[in-house]
């Protein structure tokens, strides 16, 4: 447990140090185009964590116009299944589809080590579609098992 907190702790940390901007009006604004002016990362203003239930999905910005995703769902006290995958980002449909998932069960220690890493699958193919307005959010289609059908990720700062 300890050593998941310390990863959220670190993930927490490279969002805060990695945003430039936030907003609806500015994340409204850069859906429009596919390189803000500034030649940002559009993807830049939907960074940070969404919250549903017992999972999280953070969203961080890569190279010019893509995005990386983890998704990270506590299972129990003792176990966690994160799912990691990247993808562009469509400005115009604000969607990031992706091919890359890979999905990990990892089993936890009382003392937080790592007992055991299963890798479940990888190749996993999926779209994430952010959701303007007040909050702002996001759905996961997850094509292989459809982990997150019918839920809601609701913005946090």
């Amino acid at each position: 447990m300890k050593k998941l907190l310390s990863i959220l702790t670190a993930l927490a940390f490279v969002i805060v140090m990695t945003a430039c901007s936030g907003g609806s009006d500015d994340a409204a604004q850069a859906a429009e185009q596919a390189v803000s002016d500034d030649g940002q990362n559009p993807v830049v203003n939907y960074i940070g964590n969404y919250v549903c239930d017992r999972a999280t999905v953070t969203i961080l910005a890569k190279g010019d116009s893509e995005a990386s995703v983890v998704v990270d769902w506590g299972n129990s006290y003792d176990s966690t299944t994160q799912w990691t995958m990247s993808g562009p980002f469509n400005a115009d449909e604000l969607t990031i589809e992706y091919h890359d998932c890979e999905k990990v069960v990892y089993q936890y220690a009382e003392n937080g080590d790592e007992l055991n890493r299963e890798e479940v699958f990888t190749g996993g193919h999926g779209f994430i579609k952010f959701i303007e307005g007040d909050p702002l959010s996001l759905t996961w289609q997850e094509d292989q098992e459809h982990a997150a059908d019918d839920m809601t990720f609701i913005f946090v700062n």
